[in-house]
């Protein structure tokens, strides 16, 4: 994707990630470990409460922007990589419990490999009043809105408080914690209405997947599913349309955004 007045490049970059039982490979380390994979390329195994995280990957994109997704090819890659480094653990496609995929936007460098693309974002004012964001990355948001609000608010010559939000907590209060920690929370009613009544959950997949995290943690997602559809019924929240859980066999792209 090319942005006509810049001589920026756009490209895509496909990650995917994917979720194993807890045991056979948490048993062999406590904390965040790198795992090389080829070159200077490394993957990440993270405890997750009774899962392992291993991911994610960096591949060149041309597919549709809606679906990216993990194939059987893509499982093997991660699970390769993981066995030789804990040949132990002998992982293989039956302790795997989900997976998912997303696009990175980045700026794209002709002469690199896609792992070799920074991550950096950039910020231009390509014509007056109009500001182009491209690049970054999900953990540098904060720092990319900041940065972003300042040019406008410089531009329109407005005059404003210094901006706060590295210093501002995403929780404001301690109580908020006990539905927005690492782990995800136990499955109950109090957690669901807290999502839809104070984190904007209009949908089943906003409850599922952006907010407890339950679709890719638990052990029966589509039973968990059918329960948090009927308390987003009797809480009155919207239609909670949107399936969060994959047909039999199949696995699932994150899914669009349909709310913050």
């Amino acid at each position: 994707m090319v942005n006509e007045g810049t001589c920026e490049i756009v490209t895509l970059e496909d990650g995917w990630t994917m979720l194993t039982k807890d045991g056979k490979l948490s048993a062999h380390f406590e904390h965040t470990v790198a795992v090389t994979a080829e070159g200077p390329r490394i993957l990440f195994a993270i405890p997750w409460g009774e899962r392992t995280i291993l991911g994610t990957t960096d591949t060149d994109y041309a597919g549709d922007l809606d679906s990216p997704g993990v194939d059987a090819s893509d499982v093997r890659y991660i699970l390769d990589v993981a066995n030789r480094t804990f040949p132990a653990a002998g992982l293989t496609p039956a302790d795997v419990t989900s997976t998912w995929a997303g696009l990175r936007p980045l700026i794209a460098d002709p002469s690199g490999r896609p792992s070799d693309i920074s991550r950096a974002h950039q910020i231009h004012m390509t014509e007056p009043g109009w500001l182009d964001v491209a690049g970054g990355k999900l953990t540098t948001y904060r720092l990319m809105a900041e940065q972003a609000v300042d040019r406008v608010v410089d531009f329109l010559k407005f005059r404003a408080a210094p901006c706060a939000t590295a210093t501002e907590p995403l929780l404001p209060t301690a109580g908020d914690a006990r539905f927005s920690g690492v782990v995800p929370p136990d499955v109950s009613r109090e957690a669901v209405e807290h999502y839809c009544r104070h984190e904007w959950a209009v949908h089943l997949d906003d409850v599922m997947i952006r907010r407890s995290g339950w679709r890719h943690y638990v052990d029966d997602p589509a039973a968990v599913e059918r329960r948090v559809l009927g308390w987003m019924e009797e809480i009155g929240a919207a239609p909670a349309t949107a399936a969060a859980t994959a047909p039999p066999g199949e696995t699932t792209a994150w899914p669009l955004f349909s709310r913050p």
